[in-house]
């Protein structure tokens, strides 16, 4: 792929996104983790056949050694969540999170095996804090002192030299600038180990904290992951709490535990993290 190509990975796009809150992803239909194999087997044939059955063919391979007490399947679901294919210019990505921010969630059900067994290798991998760099292609004032809620996994990079700056030339160019606490590290499960990727998870909440601008009509939105009151997956996983990532905090003692490890970051008021999406 292309270094364009690659930068049109970390992109959220404002027309794109809900304009309002989405209800719980349930998975009470796939009680069993299945195969990657016959999950993928369930994702509708808008997926061309023959080219997931040859990335899927590839993804395992390339997982065949895991880390983070990750399955092979689990490995397998990620990388291939990173990989695209050349037949009319689609990803695998965009087709899943198209699904994930449809009001229709029976349009999800194909798709609930794959996302078990990705989302079951995503809580074993360690949440990290750091920043990360994504571009925005919508309008400054899509966050006008608003909080926002991701409604799909979004990808960052911890490099910004890895985004080009502008969509095209009559579009503003704006950045995103992250403060993220539970970002997963992909790194090692990519199909592009060299873009140092980091993916939010759907539920994920934003709150802007500054807007800056730079030289040649570049602007920096910097932007804080708070705790978000939209639980969008109920989990049915059998994971130990050392390994599943609890998106919600209910106490001022959580919050201090979390933002400790950020000394920069003032401690946040309880009830002040109202969070929804903010539409122009």
């Amino acid at each position: 792929m292309s270094r364009a190509g690659v930068s049109n990975r970390f992109v959220i796009v404002a027309k794109e996104e809900p304009t309002e809150s989405l209800s719980p992803i349930e998975f009470d239909e796939v009680s069993d983790l299945v195969s990657i194999d016959e999950a993928v087997n369930l994702i509708p044939r808008d997926v061309p056949t023959r080219n997931i059955n040859s990335m899927l063919y590839e993804a395992k391979h390339k997982m065949g050694q895991t880390s983070h007490d990750l399955t092979s399947d689990e490995s397998a679901a990620i990388h291939l969540y990173t990989m695209e294919w050349l037949e009319d210019n689609n990803y695998f990505y965009k087709l899943l999170n198209e699904k994930l921010r449809s009001k229709q969630r029976k349009d999800l059900k194909p798709w609930l095996s794959y996302l078990k067994i990705f989302l079951t290798g995503l809580h074993k991998l360690p949440s990290i804090q750091k920043n990360v760099w994504c571009r925005f292609h919508g309008n400054l004032d899509y966050f006008n002192k608003k909080n926002v809620t991701l409604w799909s996994f979004i990808l960052c990079t911890t490099a910004r030299e890895s985004i080009e700056p502008c969509l095209d030339e009559s579009d503003k160019c704006i950045l995103l600038s992250i403060e993220c606490i539970s970002g997963k590290d992909i790194k090692s499960y990519s199909k592009y180990v060299d873009e140092n990727e980091i993916l939010l998870v759907p539920g994920t909440c934003l709150t802007l904290r500054a807007v800056s601008g730079e030289a040649d009509g570049l602007y920096i939105i910097h932007l804080q992951e708070t705790n978000s009151p939209h639980q969008l997956f109920k989990l049915p996983f059998n994971l130990s709490p050392t390994t599943i990532d609890m998106r919600v905090y209910n106490t001022r003692e959580d919050f201090k535990s979390i933002f400790s490890k950020s000394p920069n970051v003032p401690v946040p008021s309880p009830g002040k993290f109202s969070c929804s999406t903010y539409i122009n």
